[in-house]
Formats: structure tokens, sequence, C-alpha cells
């Protein structure tokens, strides 16, 4: 075997590190797309499954690949393997729309005695009483929050935002709006996921963006 070739197939690497994660989110997705896709095949169609493992893939391929060793020895190959970090992976993996599907695959008793026990802790409970309470309303601190984040965005060269939001949320549109959002367009028949439910809803969907400041 050409001594090349002999190196290059040696600079693999399948750490643990590495390999669990990323396979055990794989086939996590998997169980939990196979099951909305039943239920949703156009919402969670087979290409949501191709460009969530293509990112899983392409991750693989930063990390584990002969490109991880040359990123180390030569500048070419670690701008490269930076771009596929931050330009490929992360819109393949979002284009999958992981949340419901890595949910959906989780074991019924993780939810269950995991999951729930993290959403009943204190700490975050005290932060959702103080973020809904009514004594808190009105004091314009999503304003703020929204302000802030935008701010802190543009600083860092977004020029442009749109978001959606479900028509009848009026009180979300009153402050999508007053802090710079208009209205775009408007969706018909959209997935709604109400909480505790993976089935989802048709509604109306209004996008919408803000220019830059």
């Amino acid at each position: 075997m050409d001594p090349v070739i002999e190196d290059l197939l040696r600079s693999w690497t399948f750490e643990p590190w590495i390999i669990v994660p990323l396979s055990l989110g794989s086939i996590i997705y998997l169980h939990g797309w196979r099951q909305l896709h039943r239920r949703l095949p156009r919402r969670f169609a087979a290409w949501r499954l191709i460009v969530f493992q293509s990112g899983v893939l392409a991750l693989f391929f930063a990390l584990a690949s002969p490109l991880h060793e040359l990123a180390e020895r030569l500048l070419q190959f670690h701008m490269i393997q930076h771009l596929l970090l931050t330009m490929v992976v992360p819109p393949l993996l979002l284009l999958g729309a992981p949340t419901l599907p890595l949910l959906r695959g989780l074991p019924r008793p993780m939810l269950q005695h995991g999951l729930s026990r993290v959403l009943a802790a204190p700490a975050l409970q005290r932060l959702g009483h103080f973020l809904t309470h009514p004594a808190h309303r009105g004091r314009h601190l999503g304003q703020a929050v929204a302000r802030a984040l935008i701010d802190q965005l543009q600083r860092r060269g977004v020029s442009t935002f749109m978001l959606g939001v479900s028509e009848d949320n009026s009180g979300a549109r009153r402050l999508y709006e007053a802090v710079g959002f208009h209205d775009i367009a408007a969706r018909e028949n959209v997935f709604l996921a109400s909480a505790g439910s993976a089935t989802g809803s048709g509604g109306t969907m209004v996008e919408g963006s803000v220019p830059p400041s």
C-alpha cells in the first residue's frame, strides 16, 4: 500500500468521546423522526432526516477524519475544518428540525423521570414564575430582552432578523411590533406543537422581520 494512503488511513480517529455522542444523537433522532413522520409526513419529510444525518456525518468528518490531523499542522486545513464546524454542520442540523425528533426519540422513562425532574427544579420553577406571573407583566421586560438580543446580534454583523408567530398570539405580536418587527407573509396550516404533545395542529403563522437599525 502507498505510504501516503496508509498514513491517511491511520490518521482517522475513533475516540469514544466522538463516536458515542454522535451515534446516540443519530439513533435517537432517527427513532423520533420515524414516529413523527408517520403522523406528520409533510412536516417531517424524508429530506429532514437526510440533512440532519448529513450534519452528523459532516461533524464526524471534521473531528475524526484526516482533516483533523492536517488542521493541527496546516493553516489551510484548519480553516476548512473551521468552515465545516461553523458554516456547514449547524445549518444541516437545524434544517433537520431536531427538537421534536430528539425528544420523541428518547426513552419514555428518561422523559418521565429525567427531563421532568429538570423542568421541576426549583431554580427553573422560580424563573418560570418570574417570567409568567401577572405581577411582572406590563413592565416591558420582554422588550428589554428582545432589544438586547437584537443589539448583540447587530454588533456581530447580523443585519436582518426573521421570526414566526401564531396569528392569534396577540401578546407576542405586540411585543415583536414594539421592537421593530413587521409582517411580511402569512402561512396557512403550519405545524404548531402544544406543550406535552408532538402531534401539532393547523393554524396561521405570520412571518415578520425587522430591518437593521
